[in-house]
This record gives C-alpha cells, sequence and structure tokens, in this order.
C-alpha cells in the first residue's frame, strides 16, 4: 500500500507547487468600473512600466518584491480580509472586484497556410 501511497502524495505535491509557481492572469475592476488586466505570480521579477500603453494583461510585482518608491512600473499589494477574501491595490488604486482567467492552451505550431496563384 505504501509504494502506491507514496508516488501519488508526491506527483499531488509536485502539482500543487508547479500550479502555485505559475503566472496567473486576472481582470480586475477598480472603483470607477474599470477593468484593469494584470498578470503576477509569487516569484515575479518583471513588471510592465506604467507607461505601456498595449492592450494586453500587464506584468504586476507583488509589493514584496518590489521597490517600494519606484513608481515607474505595476505594483500590486495583497491583503486578507475578515471574512477570508483577498482585497488587491493596484498601483495604489483599490480593487473592488476581480475574476481569474483560465489560461487556454495556445498550439505550438501555426496551421499550415495554403497559398494560391492568383494568374490562374
Amino acid at each position: 500500500m505504501i509504494n502506491t501511497l507514496l508516488p501519488i502524495l508526491v506527483a499531488a505535491f509536485i502539482g500543487h507547487q508547479l500550479d502555485e509557481a505559475k503566472m496567473k492572469k486576472y481582470e480586475m475592476t477598480d472603483e470607477n468600473d474599470n477593468v484593469v488586466k494584470v498578470q503576477f505570480s509569487k516569484h515575479s521579477d518583471y513588471s510592465c512600466p506604467l507607461s505601456c500603453g498595449l492592450d494586453h494583461h500587464h506584468y504586476a510585482k507583488n509589493i514584496e518584491d518590489a521597490d517600494s518608491g519606484n513608481a515607474s512600473c505595476w505594483i500590486i499589494e495583497s491583503s486578507k480580509g475578515i471574512d477570508g477574501s483577498t482585497n488587491y491595490n493596484i498601483n495604489g488604486q483599490s480593487m473592488n472586484s476581480y475574476t481569474l482567467i483560465k489560461g487556454s492552451k495556445v498550439p505550438k505550431s501555426a496551421p499550415p497556410v495554403t497559398l494560391m496563384d492568383l494568374n490562374d
């Protein structure tokens, strides 16, 4: 029995650690009902600059990892509420709600492109 149980426990532990370490994408709504797209992980080393104008999920640093005096990059601060909920502040602005975006698998290769001869 131990020969079966031990590999299952090890696999579950490794799976949990990998899930915790990966980047998570969120769509958050601020106090003015603007949607803010961010992505971060506990081990995030990169952050988009505040001047980033691309329409994508901005990389953000956790406040523990970020230089608190650095106002030129996206910073996220999270805190646990009394009821167990997580409250987020992005760049000092409180978020009213958030949705975790489930990642979809992107194919590693693009489908083949069919070329047509325009002379025919």
